[in-house]
C-alpha cells in the first residue's frame, strides 16, 4: 500500500495546476490533496488498536471546513484548542460529543460548553477546578487526599458523598512498599464503613457502592522487569493485588484491570506523554472499554450477621 505521504509528493501542484486555479479561483489560494488527506485518515483509522481508539483531529493544524467536513463523514472526532475552534467544529457539522476541547488557556465559554455535551481535557489542577465549578458532580471530580487533609483528618460525609455521586471511583497513587500510602490506606479505613460500603450496620445492609466500578491508575519505582519471577520482585504485579480486589469485592465493587506507570522514577517526557494520553482515553471512553464484556461481576461477599459488632465502640460504652 502506497504510504500517504509518497502520494502526496506524488500530487504536488504544477505551473499548469497553479495558473488554472488563479484562473478560477484568485489568489491567495489555499489547495489542498482530498486524496492525500483520506488517505492519511484511512490509515490512521485502520491502526490496530485492541483496547479501543478515538481518532481526534487536531484542528490547529488546519480548520478549513471542507476539511472539518472530511473528517467529520470519515468519522474521526477533533480536538480544538479555543473556544473559537468549538465554534467552528460545530458549524461544521460536528456532534458536541466528538468535540474535545484542549487547551492551556482558560476557556470563557466552558459552562455553554459543558451544557452542549462538548468533551473538556483538563490540562492543569487549576482547570479542573473550574470545571468542578460550572460542573458539579458531572464526569470527573478529583480530590487530592493530600491537599484536603495535610492533618490526616479525613471528613468522612464528604468523601462518602464523592463515592455516592460517582459510577467510576479511581485509586490513583504510587506504590510503597508494595502497597498504597498511608493517607490512602487511612482513607479506606474511616471512609469504607461498616452498614455503609460493607455488611451490617446500625442502619442496616452497607450497598452504598454496589454495582460500581473501581479502577486503580499506579505507578512503580521498579521497572517492569523487576516484577517477574526473575526480577529482585520476585512476583508479577498481579501477586500484590489481591488485598485490592478483596477490599473492592467486599464493597459490592467490580475491579477494573489496573493502569500502571513503572519505572516511574526514570520515565522520560515521552513515556509520561503516552501514559498521560492513555490514561485520559481510558477515562473518556469509560466505561466503553472492549474488556468490559469479558469481566468477571463482582463476587458476592455476603458478611453473616454478627461478624462485626453494630456498633464497635459498644463494649466501650457499656464499661464505661
Amino acid at each position: 500500500m502506497e504510504r500517504p505521504a509518497t502520494a502526496l509528493r506524488r500530487a504536488a501542484v504544477t505551473a499548469e495546476v497553479a495558473a488554472e486555479v488563479r484562473r478560477r479561483f484568485g489568489t491567495p489560494c489555499y489547495v489542498y490533496d482530498r486524496a492525500a488527506l483520506e488517505a492519511s485518515a484511512r490509515a490512521a483509522l485502520a491502526f490496530p488498536a485492541p483496547y479501543g481508539l478515538t481518532l481526534r483531529y487536531a484542528m490547529k493544524a488546519n480548520p478549513s471546513r471542507g476539511i472539518l467536513a472530511l473528517f467529520r463523514d470519515l468519522g474521526l472526532h477533533v480536538d480544538a484548542s479555543s473556544d473559537h475552534e468549538v465554534e467552528r467544529a460545530l458549524r461544521a457539522g460536528f456532534a458536541p460529543e466528538r468535540i474535545q476541547l484542549t487547551s492551556q488557556m482558560p476557556s470563557r465559554a466552558l459552562r455553554e460548553h459543558v451544557a452542549r455535551g462538548v468533551l473538556f481535557n483538563a490540562c492543569s489542577l487549576h482547570q479542573l477546578d473550574e470545571f468542578g465549578k460550572v460542573a458539579p458532580g458531572a464526569a470527573v471530580e478529583v480530590r487530592d487526599l493530600y491537599a484536603l487533609y495535610p492533618d490526616y483528618v479525613i471528613d468522612v460525609p464528604a468523601e462518602q458523598a464523592a463515592c455516592e455521586r460517582a459510577r467510576l471511583i479511581v485509586w490513583q497513587h504510587p506504590i510503597q512498599w508494595y502497597a498504597m500510602p498511608p493517607l490512602m490506606k487511612l482513607w479506606l479505613d474511616e471512609v469504607l464503613t461498616l452498614g455503609w460500603a460493607y455488611g451490617r450496620g446500625a442502619n442496616g445492609p452497607g450497598a452504598a457502592l454496589s454495582g460500581k466500578d473501581v479502577w486503580l491508575v499506579a505507578s512503580t519505582g521498579g521497572a517492569e522487569s523487576a516484577y517477574r519471577p526473575e526480577g529482585y520482585n520476585r512476583y508479577f504485579f498481579d501477586a500484590f493485588l489481591p488485598p485490592y480486589e478483596q477490599t473492592a469485592a467486599l464493597c459490592g465493587l467490580r475491579f477494573l484491570p489496573p493502569l500502571l506507570q513503572h519505572g516511574a522514577h526514570a520515565v522520560g517526557a515521552e513515556g509520561l506523554r503516552r501514559h498521560v494520553a492513555a490514561y485520559r482515553e481510558r477515562l473518556a471512553s469509560y466505561p466503553d472499554w472492549p474488556e468490559m464484556a469479558e469481566l468477571e461481576p463482582c463476587p458476592a461477599c455476603d458478611m453473616p450477621p454478627g461478624d462485626r459488632p453494630a456498633d464497635p465502640m459498644a463494649a466501650e460504652k457499656a464499661a464505661a
